[in-house]
Formats: structure tokens, sequence, C-alpha cells
């Protein structure tokens, strides 16, 4: 890949991450994206190639989003429609992560006290 081109990829991997996009593990070839307006926003999830084609929306999808690397016009048109995600959004993973630890800890105490009281009978 010429200097040009990893220049033009690294800018839109920043956009990308302005925007609201997190980078998902990938494959080698690949880098994923994935915005935390999932089920809002029909090219939450995102796919850049190598080379610099971006890729979005389902497999079946015949309105697929493709926009070349060459192509900044398409680029920025893209960036403009992308929702700016909100602090639920943004935070939502770690709350449900929160959650179920706590159940996890209620659950396993309340098994504790009960296998204690058991044992002191």
């Amino acid at each position: 890949m010429e200097d040009g081109a990893k220049n033009s990829a690294v800018r839109r991997i920043d956009a990308l991450v302005r925007a609201g996009y997190k980078v998902e593990p990938c494959t080698v070839e690949a880098l994923n994206f994935v915005h935390p307006a999932h089920r809002e926003f029909k090219h939450a999830r995102l796919m850049m190639l190598d080379d610099g084609l971006i890729v979005g929306g389902l497999i079946d999808d015949k309105h697929e989003l493709r926009i070349l690397a060459a192509d900044e016009e398409k680029f920025s048109a893209f960036l403009r429609s992308i929702p700016r995600p909100t602090s639920w959004q943004i935070h939502r993973d770690k709350f449900y992560f929160v959650v179920a630890w706590t159940i996890g800890i209620g659950f396993w105490s309340v098994i504790v006290i009960m296998w204690k009281a058991a044992i002191d009978k």
C-alpha cells in the first residue's frame, strides 16, 4: 500500500472512531467497526478492507454500503449521516456488565448463606 493510501486509511479510521464507531477484534485482512446505536442505525457494522474499501450492511442487503478508497466525497457524506451516540448507547455494555456481576454476587451470596445455615443445624 502506498503512503498516500495509508494516510487516507488512517484518516478514515480516525474519522470513524470520532463519529462513535469502535474497532472490534477482526481478521488480518480487514478492520471491523461497530457503532453503539446498533438497532437505530442501518450501518452500525462496517468493515474496512486493507485496500481502504469500506463495506457496510447485511450480506443479503441489496443496498449494501460500498465506499471506495478514492471516493472522499461519498465518505464525507456518509460521515455526516452517522448519528451521534447517546450516553446510554456508549455505556450500555458497562451497565450490563455491572448488572450481571451484581446478580452473580447476589446469587452466590444466597447460596453460601444457605449452605452455612445448613451446616450450623
